[in-house]
């Protein structure tokens, strides 16, 4: 049916049956082909393992109930070769061997496939993977609101966004994806709500991200990013951490079961957590007292 309506802008679904099952779809409607006039089909999906089978009769609006007896003998005498369609078949799950790596500053821990290369940014941060578009990435990104009134090349400006607005302003503002379109975002209230109870500076939002983009190469690619928008009630600025797992689109589903375990392997240091909250804490008591500086010789 999507591919009917990129073809014609008028598609119109008029009934749609399934079965209890699921495995049989039976629908009706109408299009205007290009260089034809408004046309009437019926087509039938049905679902065998891993197969997908699909069949359509069409006829010249007004015509197609006539033409159903004719239409319908031809398709059940259409008979496929031997060897001719070949049931696609899932990709095989990789099995690489994962290997610890610990970040200089002890910040944080992690496991990576062996002979991956991990550039350590410290407090927490890093970007693991291997040429092709495979990636294990730790990141956090300080953005500046707009009433600050900034335009320097490099920096980000944006009113506080959720996650799932923020990583495709962020990847195509530093160049690092583009035509990114999500799959699911999975809202984590919990997780803010639990968030929200240490962090307490401004709003916070968590959201699952899957999605497709292009990567900086121009290729297909395929993520996961488990992101979190910390805000502040002081309207300068605001944050967004994540954590983020990419591939090219056609091998992510081999690679799932891998990065499920390298995502579960993430440690932050306790000991460092706590001194890194402790350092935000002063300075955000030294943002506090600048702006109440501000205020008063204003």
């Amino acid at each position: 049916a999507a591919k009917l309506g990129r073809a014609a802008r008028d598609l119109e679904i008029r009934s749609a049956f399934a079965s209890r099952d699921g495995s049989a779809l039976v629908f009706d409607g109408t299009y205007s082909p290009p260089k034809r006039g408004k046309t009437e089909f019926r087509s039938w999906v049905s679902l065998r393992g891993g197969e997908t089978s699909v069949a359509r009769i069409e006829a010249p609006a007004g015509q197609l109930q006539a033409m159903r007896p004719t239409l319908l003998t031809v398709l059940s005498n259409i008979r496929v070769m031997k060897g001719a369609a070949v049931p696609s078949k899932a990709a095989s799950p990789v099995r690489v061997q994962l290997v610890p790596y610990r970040l200089r500053d002890g910040s944080a821990s992690f496991s990576m496939p062996r002979g991956w290369q991990c550039q350590d940014h410290g407090k927490g941060i890093f970007v693991a993977g291997e040429p092709g578009g495979y990636s294990f990435i730790s990141g956090n990104v300080t953005l500046l609101t707009p009433q600050m009134r900034v335009n320097q090349p490099g920096i980000l400006v944006s009113p506080y966004l959720a996650p799932s607005q923020a990583w495709p302003f962020i990847t195509a503002g530093y160049g690092l994806a583009s035509n990114m379109r999500f799959e699911k975002v999975i809202p984590r209230a919990d997780m803010a709500r639990l968030m929200g109870q240490a962090y307490t500076a401004g709003p916070v939002t968590v959201e699952e991200l899957i999605y497709t983009f292009t990567n900086r190469e121009g290729r297909p690619s395929r993520g996961y990013t488990y992101g979190i928008s910390f805000g502040s009630r002081l309207g300068a600025g605001w944050s967004f951490r994540h954590l983020t797992v990419t591939a090219p689109a056609e091998r992510f589903g081999a690679w799932a079961g891998t990065f499920a375990s390298m995502l579960a392997s993430y440690r932050i240091n306790d000991r460092w957590a706590q001194d890194y909250v402790a350092q935000g804490a002063r300075r955000l008591r030294e943002m506090q007292q600048q702006t109440s500086a501000m205020v008063t010789r204003i």
